[in-house]
Parts: C-alpha cells; structure tokens; sequence
C-alpha cells in the first residue's frame, strides 16, 4: 500500500479533505477489517490482534475523486450502525480532526469526540485511529492516483 498517502497534521487534514471535497455527496461503499489474528494449516491459533486496520471505501458523485479509500490504522474504536434500507446514506459533509495524539472521523459534521452524546448515539457513525492514510482511485482507469 504505498500509493496511501498518510494524514499526520492538520495541513495534511486539509488537504485531504479538499481533495475528497469534505465527503460531499459520498456514500460508504464496503468496510473492510482486518485484525491480523489467523489459524495456520496445522491449526494453530494466533489470537493477537497485530494488523488492526479498517478501510473505508468511498464512491462519490465529485469528478475528483469517484472512488477513494481511507485506512484506519491502529484501531481504537469504530461504530456502526447502518441505516434502514429506505433512508438514504449520502453524506453531506463528513468530519476529520485529531485530538490528543488520535483521529477522529465521521460522515457527519457535527460530530464532537469531547461530546458524550456523540460517542454514545447508536446513530452515530465514527471512528477513532492512530494512523490514517488515503487514496484516490482515477476515475476513468480504476488505478490509484
């Protein structure tokens, strides 16, 4: 994966959120974890959670970016509750911030990690990480940026 490109400051949020034009009239795609916990050929258990990434993909109705990945690394937390099959789950303008050292995102502007309420709604959609990376796929060939 070394066509991400990784989010460490708030000018690299920035530029990611432009790039992505704040998640504008974008839907979540697929969801994709991956602990790195596995059981071998003989069997073998390897319980540790040593990989600990979820990706995102996005599509969006923006020319610059029809489809693009955000990969959360070092988990802290992630929750989800999808939406009844009759609402619609486009977002208007998602959220991106960091706070003490961690990343927050959610599809949903108002979102506030220093808000109970929001972290607690069973509505609310947000992810909690260390890392974070990005990509753009190119929107006539299906290759990344």
């Amino acid at each position: 994966m070394d066509d991400l490109f990784e989010i460490k400051n708030e000018k690299d949020i920035v530029c990611f959120l432009d790039q992505c034009e704040y998640f504008h009239d974008s839907c979540i795609f697929e969801i994709h974890y991956k602990s790195g916990a596995y059981v071998s050929e003989n069997l073998t258990m390897h319980p540790v959670n040593s990989v600990n990434t979820l990706t995102i993909q996005f599509h969006s109705q923006n020319e610059t970016c029809r489809r693009f990945d955000v990969v959360f690394t070092d988990l802290i937390h992630f929750h989800f509750t999808p939406l009844p099959c009759r609402y619609s789950c486009e977002i208007f303008k998602g959220k991106l911030m960091q706070r003490n050292g961690v990343f927050y995102w959610s599809p949903e502007d108002e979102f506030d990690p220093e808000d109970v309420s929001c972290l607690t709604d069973n509505n609310t959609t947000w992810v909690c990480c260390k890392k974070i990376k990005w990509r753009i796929y190119d929107a006539e060939s299906g290759h990344n940026n």
